[in-house]
């Protein structure tokens, strides 16, 4: 789904995929539903909006701009500011 590939001569690669595209994400998000503290919504936000001008940065840099990466792009900063949304009503 997102372009990369594993070596089956590699099985670390494999372990690594399932530890940075499910186990970061799971522990992360999971923690931050648990705790619903607003303050803590602040790193979802940076994790999310991060990744969000990565993939844009990304884009320019190796000016590779295609539908998958601009949808990226999207998700990834409304994701991000639904994260931050708690601390900006808070702020009004």
């Amino acid at each position: 789904m997102v372009g990369l590939s594993l070596r089956p001569d590699a099985p670390h690669g494999i372990s690594e995929a399932r530890a940075t595209y499910g186990g970061l994400f799971l522990g992360m998000e999971g923690t931050l539903l648990v705790c619903a503290e607003p303050r803590w919504m602040v790193v979802g936000a940076a994790a999310w909006l991060g990744a969000a001008v990565a993939r844009a940065v990304s884009m320019a840099v190796d000016r590779r701009v295609g539908v998958a990466n601009i949808q990226g792009v999207v998700v990834e900063a409304t994701i991000g500011l639904l994260h931050a949304a708690p601390s900006i009503a808070a702020a009004i």
